[in-house]
């Protein structure tokens, strides 16, 4: 009994045994042993009079409903741009001999974003030309459709006379695609034919305001391109070897336009460059905005000469003094000799410039050139400022307003005592109205208080521009309050030569200039105090209980 518990162990699982197999089974895909034994119901089925079979003829037509949803009509087919085709009437993505230069010189263009090389990698992304392929088959790529001739590729570009309302188009919305590298793309690819040049200077305008647009909208955090007067300068001056290696002339917008950028980066033989066209071409503004380019040019010279004393004295300073009078500004000015290319011997010979004689003698007086402003009050009538023409009492005024902001005092009196009391000459109203500037300034509205005095109401455009130029000479802008009372006191000006002085030294700023941060020019607020009997001139720092920044009382 030594082994029974291994036998019921082995009796535990032997119950499940059995002594016979299984039988197979049965699936519909088995082989039949006898495929020829039909049950009867087939073989009725099969016979040709078998009841359970209809006739052809006898059946009834009948479709069954459809258990599926209906599909809903379809949309119209989506017709796809072919590859290479651009939405737009003018390609820039073809490729120029720059693009190849470019390619020649520096390679692959960078994956950082880089300014030189950036057309050339939208090139690259638009031809789908890897980094990893060969120089000769990036090579091969770029120069695939490439033409040699000049129209050829501005014909495969897209450039038609009949598309020139939709290359308008182009130019203006550049902002909303690639900003201005895409404006300087596009000029540079239609100033090199002069059939295309003859197109860019009759619609130098519409350049213009596609630059504009750039600026406007340009983001200082978001965008990588920040446009600049120096990149805007680089630009006018390619434009213009472009057009004039073709024959073309630059037209009056793109030269004014040169020249404001020129003057702001201080840069002087581009100065001189776009003021000898001007004086060789006798342009004229054709634009609504132009003139506001011309009498801006010169404040951007004084400025930079106010806000830098120390590079008065260097060769650069008085370089721009000799651009801006046309005379040498280290010796005597010569007032009986023809100026020298300049901004006065340019825009001294243009109708109604009251806006520039206005920035040129105020300018003068804020540099402290007190020997030019006596040179211009002696000078022979055929080269002398031709704002007052015949009224010695307008002149007279204008001056003695500039040594005042000059700081001497004495000399603007007894000028304005060399005036006869009984003095009344008159001049023509268009003479010394501002008509180059567009927008009206709210000092033409006159009071009814004011039309007694004809006169100063004839010339008080004049006075106000004057003192408006000597506010941007110091950062400052005044407010309506200040604008005002200013307006006023010009309206009533006394005889009184003292009196006069007076009055006109209660508006001048002596001795503060707002300083300026960065490229952009953001002047300070001039208030104009009058409380508990005081009266003067007041700027407020920014915080909310700052001590004035500036202060000068009136009396």
């Amino acid at each position: 009994m030594r082994g029974n518990k291994g036998t019921c162990l082995l009796c535990r699982h032997a119950l499940g045994l059995r002594s016979f197999p299984r039988d197979p089974k049965r699936f519909a895909s088995t082989h039949h042993p006898e495929p020829y034994v039909l049950p009867r119901l087939v073989i009725d089925l099969d016979a040709a009079d078998s009841k359970y079979v209809r006739k052809a003829e006898e059946l009834e037509e009948w479709y069954p409903a459809s258990s599926k949803r209906p599909f809903p009509p379809r949309d119209p087919p989506l017709v796809r741009r072919p590859i290479g085709q651009s939405p737009l009437p003018f390609k820039t993505k073809n490729v120029t001999p720059p693009d190849l230069l470019t390619f020649a010189l520096m390679g692959d263009p960078s994956r950082v974003w880089d300014l030189n090389t950036q057309y050339l990698r939208n090139i690259y992304r638009y031809r789908r030309i890897q980094s990893g392929d060969g120089v000769n088959a990036k090579a091969l790529q770029l120069t695939s459709e490439y033409a040699h001739d000049a129209m050829e590729r501005l014909d495969r570009a897209g450039f038609r006379e009949y598309k020139e309302k939709r290359f308008i188009w182009q130019l203006e919305t550049c902002c909303n695609r690639g900003g201005f590298i895409e404006v300087a793309r596009m000029v540079s690819m239609l100033s090199s034919t002069p059939k295309s040049c003859l197109f860019l200077a009759s619609k130098g305008n519409v350049v213009l305001s596609a630059i504009r647009s750039c600026r406007k909208n340009q983001n200082y955090e978001d965008r990588r391109t920040i446009v600049t007067s120096e990149m805007l300068l680089q630009f006018f001056n390619n434009l213009r070897i472009n057009m004039e290696s073709k024959g073309v002339d630059i037209g009056p917008d793109i030269c004014y336009s040169a020249l404001y950028y020129a003057s702001k980066s201080w840069n002087l033989p581009a100065v001189r460059t776009y003021l000898k066209i001007l004086s060789e071409k006798s342009y004229r503004p054709s634009s609504s905005y132009q003139p506001n380019f011309s009498h801006r040019s010169l404040p951007n010279l004084i400025l930079r000469l106010l806000y830098e004393p120390e590079k008065a004295t260097m060769p650069i300073g008085l370089e721009t003094v000799k651009l801006i009078t046309g005379w040498d500004g280290s010796g005597s000015p010569a007032t009986h000799e023809t100026r020298n290319i300049s901004f006065v011997s340019v825009f001294n010979e243009r109708h109604k410039n009251n806006r520039f004689c206005s920035a040129y003698l105020t300018g003068l007086a804020e540099m402290g050139l007190r020997d030019m402003l006596q040179a211009e009050w002696q000078a022979d009538p055929k080269y002398a400022v031709k704002l007052w023409k015949e009224d010695a009492r307008l002149k007279a005024y204008t001056f003695a307003l500039a040594f005042l902001v000059a700081g001497d005092k004495d000399h603007a009196l007894s000028i304005l005592q060399s005036v006869p009391k009984d003095h009344t000459e008159e001049t023509i109203l268009t003479d010394t109205l501002p008509s180059s500037d567009p927008q009206s300034r709210q000092k033409d509205s006159l009071t009814d208080d004011a039309t007694k005095n004809d006169w100063l109401v004839q010339h008080l455009p004049t006075f106000m521009d004057m003192f408006e130029h000597h506010y941007l000479y110091h950062n400052v802008r005044p407010d309506p309050q200040l604008s005002n009372n200013l307006q006023h006191a010009l309206q009533h000006l006394p005889r009184d030569p003292q009196q006069i002085l007076n009055t006109f030294e209660k508006f001048i700023v002596h001795g503060y200039r707002a300083p300026i941060t960065g490229s952009k020019i953001s002047p300070k607020t001039l208030h104009w105090l009058d409380k508990d009997g005081v009266q003067g001139l007041v700027v407020m720092g920014e915080a909310e209980h700052a001590y004035p920044l500036y202060w000068k009382p009136a009396t």
